[in-house]
């Protein structure tokens, strides 16, 4: 099976029907989904939401729209044939396409070839399904031919879905670092390292040799820590990983060198007084990353050795490392 960027679709010029049967009727549905069909030329489309979907296998059924007459209207070669699962992209599993019938006929497809993961093209959370998408990575290698294909009464897919495993492979998200200052400036050498928040596979690290860094993550929520011999280490939580190319909490990381308690970019006396007026309790420091930098020599302790250190910084004779 295929993973990679699967471009939206929404707007739907009519509506058809659409019903679902579940191994599991009876309960209550474990997932939401939305399908879409539409012809090689757009002109005839049907977009359907909120349908229940369970865990193991279900059939969707849906037809194409009907005419002003009532009568169903034939979808000519089809450009979008979609199933996506609502609103639990980081919770779903492993899906898999069972069977594909086109008025009543079965369809022969290459299983691999259909693509699973993220609708990256959308602000959401859903886990898509493409069959075949004139605007996605079907459309250079489709899973059957599409373009012979005209629906004249229904389309029935029949797929299982399980929370267990995963179907859409690794994701390579990406970002910089900067130095905090009045402008930012790309900052190299840092060590970034991406934890799973649910505890679950070994931590990722990689050591950036200039300001961009990628990392290939399994989809999942994460803690990424940067780091840099001199500087005050910092963690941006909650990293979602599989559906955006480049999450914006990454983007722009700004790391504070230490001794520079007012991020400025520079270290100086205003440094020092700030330290000195936490120390004798004048005017205490409150800020998290800014008590850090206070801590140049990191031993957890914010006293005169830490003045000592920064004004041995400003005089060039030892720099904080």
């Amino acid at each position: 099976m295929k993973t990679g960027k699967i471009l939206a679709f929404f707007t739907a010029a009519a509506i058809g029907s659409c019903s679902v049967f579940s191994v599991s009727a009876d309960e209550q549905a474990d997932f939401k989904a939305s399908v879409g069909l539409a012809s090689g030329d757009m002109s005839v489309q049907n977009w359907n939401s909120h349908l229940d979907i369970n865990e193991g296998e279900n059939t969707v059924v849906f037809t194409p729209p009907k005419d002003k007459k009532g009568s169903l209207i034939t979808v000519d070669s089809i450009g979008l044939l979609v199933i996506d699962l609502e609103d639990c992209y980081f919770d779903i599993g492993k899906v898999e396409v069972n069977s594909i019938k086109i008025d009543g006929e079965p369809v022969d497809f290459e299983e691999d070839a259909i693509v699973y993961g993220a609708d990256d093209g959308a602000d959401n959370d859903n886990f898509r399904i493409e069959l075949y998408n004139d605007f996605g990575v079907t459309k250079d290698y489709p899973p059957f031919d599409y373009s012979s294909v005209n629906v004249t009464d229904s389309v029935e897919v029949v797929f299982t879905v399980s929370r267990d495993g995963y179907s859409g492979g690794k994701k390579n998200i990406s970002g910089n670092t900067v130095k905090k200052s009045s402008n930012n400036s790309p900052l190299s050498g840092c060590t970034i390292t991406a934890e799973n928040t649910d505890g679950e596979g070994d931590a990722v690290t990689v050591e950036a040799s200039s300001d961009k860094f990628s990392l290939e993550l399994d989809r999942g929520i994460y803690d990424v820590t940067f780091s840099k011999k001199g500087y005050v280490t910092k963690t941006v939580q909650g990293v979602r990983a599989g559906k955006s190319a480049a999450p914006s909490s990454i983007q722009n990381v700004e790391l504070c060198s230490l001794g520079d308690v007012n991020g400025d970019g520079k270290l100086n006396a205003m440094d020092i007084t700030k330290i000195a007026a936490h120390i004798k309790a004048l005017k205490r420091i409150t800020d998290d990353e800014q008590l850090a930098a206070a801590d140049c020599n990191i031993d957890e302790k914010i006293n005169v050795v830490d003045i000592t250190t920064v004004a041995a910084a400003i005089k060039g004779i030892k720099k904080i490392n």
